[in-house]
């Protein structure tokens, strides 16, 4: 059976009432990309899609190479397989919704790691 037939797939408990669903929705060579969703813990599901705020005001609908853990979702884009650019991104979970909590950007693509430095594009103070 291919990768393709056996996307990765997190159910993670966001409340005592709903569910993040993150289900893999495309893959290449050193990334992939996720879809997420938001549904009631109990029937009936009605799962709706999750758009994520972005340092440039238009909502994605898609997380790369994500990590969900204790109400922080993180999302990094690979500009290339060695990982020397990209862009990323960290939201929180505010019992609402994902509010954006910072953004970056790696803009050069020169073989150093992290493209040599990160240009900070977003950053909220998270109030407890």
């Amino acid at each position: 059976m291919s990768d393709a037939e056996k996307p990765e797939t997190l159910l993670q408990a966001i409340s005592s009432t709903q569910l993040l669903v993150m289900r893999e929705c495309g893959r290449g060579a050193y990334q992939g990309s996720s879809t997420l969703w938001l549904a009631n813990i109990k029937p009936p599901h009605a799962p709706q899609v999750v758009m994520l705020p972005t340092p440039s005001g238009k909502p994605i609908d898609y997380v790369m190479n994500a990590d969900f853990d204790k109400g922080r979702l993180n999302s990094w884009s690979k500009g290339r397989g060695i990982n020397d650019c990209g862009e990323g991104m960290e939201w929180g979970w505010n019992g609402r919704q994902f509010e954006l909590i910072s953004g970056s950007s790696a803009p050069l693509c020169r073989g150093l790691p992290m493209g040599g430095f990160t240009l900070q594009t977003w950053q909220a103070k998270v109030l407890p």
